[in-house]
């Protein structure tokens, strides 16, 4: 009920804030903290603390209202209920014993916690919250914590000053609060019904593609990893590699706006009113090479999430309120561009010269950008390429999936655009890259690894086998053979239409040792590519990888991901099922070829920031 007050108080903009939270944590087994959390438009902390100071004077005073209650006892009554039908996963029960047995606590079966969340929400009065709040604001151990951007500067009050204006809010008369109207449905929406008509089924991963009256294709898959869960995708090829240079920056600006701004018509703080019990979001995604959008939502949810997604799909205004968080932001960003920012912008235009990146961006650019420019730039590229692919995968039937596409997602006009996709290659400098100026008295050493290759969907495999490997070795020298370092990190990639292994080694260690490590490190990288890896170890890292796999098979997310990963690379399900060859794939001879290829070297590119006077 704290947190329902604060959204509506957040929005003030009078108040300087921009975002502001309560919540309880434990410290230990005997010590519960109460924390107001608030995120800051500007540096006027005075102003904000004693409109916070007055906020929770005037509910000490005052109390909640009823319908306030009532509201909430709703809302937890409906998630019991859904909780009793929730199967607990391994991980949960595992952390429900830990802190059972820690705190000597009885373990409640689903049922017995069910019916004391029951009788507990009957019993809950107006004067149980009020009680409760009063024991909390009469704590005396009170801490106010600031953090303040660069430079940093003397606040003009000290704890003395903090404690008066406390007392002062808590004993002067507060305003009566405002209980502004709930906002209860999303805008009717009138559009046509569509059709869909299934094309393949696939019994081995029980998945369903079908064709909707539009041309799109929508692929549906039931899983209940995590219970009571959706995951909603609309994705198309795009993306912002298959824009001109020039807007690069901008359709990116315009993508973090405008979804800034709201959902369509509706602003984000009515969608954030609507779903204040259940929040729901429908987020624009673009990548290098796709873009579309994403939102996850409980099953009883996902015609409201639909609902967002068409009405995102209509407009793209751009609100004064957002435009100027933006710029704020963008300004702070530059003020406060750190030494590391400054040596990943040097590397990035090393590796990728003349070529648009995050790291390129320009201040004033950034700046000039108007609400016209990046809504227009929205609509062009965005709304106007609505060509997608529909993935509808989590705890929902097939009959209600195909009710909601029909009406929903069918009836979507398909627009095409005819775009290229420009991969980005990457650069080796022949020299090492060096930059100083670091306080503390230590180096980052970072290694990237570049090749040409065809990319293969099994591929991604046999690179973490790889990455895991290159670890493996360099830690058994760097830090268990010469003590050089605390810890070393490897990873090679390659995306489906790129031309090359992407990979990098990583560690940090003192500023007298890079050359001596550095050069240990090439001596693993050569040892390898002449003489081929470790045959033990490749068993090893495969039992591992294997560990790892299982593990993603558990996740929702991470099966949701798998098959639109699939789908996107090959239009099929069948690189889903690469894992079950692994063994036959990441044979000895296989690893020793990858490994010649993605650690030769003339791919090799080592920079390092270290501190100044090293």
């Amino acid at each position: 009920m704290l947190n329902l007050r604060l959204q509506q108080w957040e929005k003030e903009t009078e108040n300087g804030v921009d975002s502001a939270n309560f919540y309880r944590t434990h410290l230990g087994k005997e010590t519960l903290q109460s924390i107001f959390s608030l995120q800051l438009i500007d540096t006027q902390y005075s102003k904000t603390i004693d409109k916070l100071f007055a906020f929770i004077a005037s509910i000490k005073q005052q109390g909640f209202t009823q319908n306030e209650l009532n509201g909430e006892i709703k809302r937890l009554t409906q998630l019991n209920e859904k909780q009793l039908n929730i199967r607990s996963g391994s991980l949960k029960i595992a952390d429900d014993l830990i802190t059972s047995v820690a705190n000597k606590q009885v373990v409640l079966s689903v049922n017995d916690r069910y019916e004391l969340n029951k009788r507990f929400l009957s019993q809950i009065t107006l004067a149980d919250l009020q009680r409760t709040l009063n024991q909390t604001l009469a704590l005396k151990a009170k801490l106010l914590l600031i953090t303040q951007p660069l430079p940093q500067k003397s606040l003009p009050f000290d704890v003395a000053e903090i404690e008066t204006r406390w007392n002062n809010a808590m004993e002067m008369q507060q305003h009566q609060w405002d209980e502004k109207k709930q906002i209860e449905k999303l805008p009717h929406l009138t559009f046509n019904t569509g059709s869909l008509s299934q094309e393949k089924y696939w019994d081995r991963g029980d998945i369903y593609e079908f064709r909707l009256s539009n041309g799109s294709k929508l692929i549906y898959h039931y899983s209940d990893k995590t219970p009571n869960q959706v995951h909603f995708r609309a994705v198309t090829q795009g993306g912002l590699r298959s824009l001109p240079d020039k807007d690069y920056h901008l359709l990116r600006t315009a993508v973090n706006v405008v979804d800034e701004t709201g959902v369509g018509e509706l602003s984000l703080s009515t969608v954030n009113q609507i779903f204040s019990r259940d929040p729901l979001v429908i987020a624009t995604v673009i990548d290098d090479d796709k873009q579309g959008f994403t939102g996850v939502s409980k099953p009883k949810d996902l015609e409201n999430l639909l609902t967002l997604f068409r009405l995102k799909l209509r407009s793209s205004p751009i609100s004064d309120l957002a435009l100027e968080k933006y710029r704020r932001e963008t300004r702070d960003y530059f003020k406060q561009i750190d030494l590391e920012t400054q040596f990943m912008q040097a590397v990035s235009k090393l590796r990728f010269p003349n070529i648009e990146t995050v790291y390129t961006q320009k201040q004033a650019l950034q700046l000039a950008f108007d609400k016209n420019q990046l809504s227009n730039a929205y609509q062009r590229y965005i709304l106007d390429k609505t060509d997608f692919t529909y993935f509808i995968i989590g705890d929902i039937e097939l009959n209600q999936v195909k009710k909601l596409a029909e009406r929903y997602l069918a009836s979507i006009e398909s627009k095409t655009q005819i775009r290229h996709f420009v991969p980005t290659i990457i650069h080796t400098p022949t020299q090492s890259f060096i930059m100083n100026g670091l306080k503390e008295p230590r180096a980052d050493v970072e290694i990237y690894l570049t090749a040409d290759n065809t990319w293969r969907a099994e591929q991604k495999y046999l690179f973490n086998i790889l990455a895991d490997i290159v670890q493996e070795k360099l830690r058994l020298i760097l830090r268990e053979k010469v003590s050089g370092v605390y810890s070393v990190n490897s990873w090679f990639m390659q995306d489906v239409h790129t031309p090359q292994i992407e990979g990098k080694i990583e560690f940090s260690c003192d500023p007298h040792r890079v050359e001596e490590l550095t050069h240990l490190t090439n001596q693993v990288l050569d040892d390898i590519v002449k003489n081929g890896i470790d045959e033990n170890l490749l068993r090893k890292k495969l039992a591992e990888q294997h560990t790892q796999i299982r593990r993603e098979f558990d996740s929702l997310v991470s099966v949701a991901s798998i098959i639109e990963e699939s789908y996107w690379q090959q239009d099929n399900p069948d690189a889903i099922y690469t894992y079950q060859h692994l063994d036959q794939l990441a044979t000895k001879a296989t690893i020793d070829a990858l490994a010649q290829k993605a650690l030769k070297k003339s791919g090799r590119f080592v920079s390092v920031l270290k501190a100044a006077s090293y």
